[in-house]
């Protein structure tokens, strides 16, 4: 049975799947409805269950895969195998007995690392944009009208102060020139003129 497996799953949503050789084994050949002889090797289906970013890898299943011809490993195409097909490549020694496995390394996880770093990076780009675009809409005029605001302030203090020194000099003027009414004085007095001046305080 052949089937084509979904590539560039790393960018998308749902599951899909990729084919790896597995080390270890030699490449052979097998007849196919194409072909009285295709080259194929042992590999592994991995399959990728995707939200945005890859969250879970796993091996799928075991299968016979063609190679391409371009880079001697695992193409598009790939044939399922059942327990008595691999017992009977295994008495062809075409498959070792046991049949190895094969390891997820980190080679697998390496486009998912590198889309959630474009993820991470861009919201980082998004925050500062945003922060930028808030300070932006501030009104330039802000720091000149505080400006105006405390030299206003400061006028109207010294406004103030102006009034009630001036108010405090007019105060003194005015005891300053009042007569004063001593009782050392008023002995020395005629009775008259003590009275007069007395009575005007």
């Amino acid at each position: 049975m052949t089937t084509t497996p979904s590539f560039a799953f790393f960018f998308s949503m749902g599951t899909g799947e990729e084919l790896k050789c597995v080390k270890g084994v030699e490449r052979f050949t097998i007849p196919t409805e194409k072909s009285d002889s295709t080259t194929v090797c042992y590999a592994a289906l991995i399959q990728t269950d995707n939200f945005i970013v890859p969250y879970k890898i796993s091996v799928d299943s075991y299968v016979l895969a063609e190679l391409n011809a371009n880079t001697d490993e695992a193409g598009d195409i790939y044939y399922e195998l059942d327990s008595e097909q691999i017992q009977l490549l295994q008495q062809e020694q075409k498959l070792p007995n046991p049949t190895p496995t094969h390891e997820i390394g980190m080679d697998t996880y390496l486009p998912a690392i590198g889309l959630i770093a474009l993820v991470v990076a861009w919201l980082v780009w998004q925050i500062k944009a945003a922060k930028t675009a808030v300070q932006n809409s501030q009104p330039p005029s802000q720091t000149t009208t505080n400006s105006d605001d405390m030299a206003e302030l400061e006028r109207l203090n010294l406004e103030t102060d102006q009034s009630l020194s001036n108010a405090q000099s007019e105060n003194d003027n005015t005891h300053n020139d009042s007569p004063r009414c001593d009782s050392a004085d008023s002995e020395h007095s005629s009775n008259s003129s003590s009275d007069d001046s007395c009575s005007n305080d």
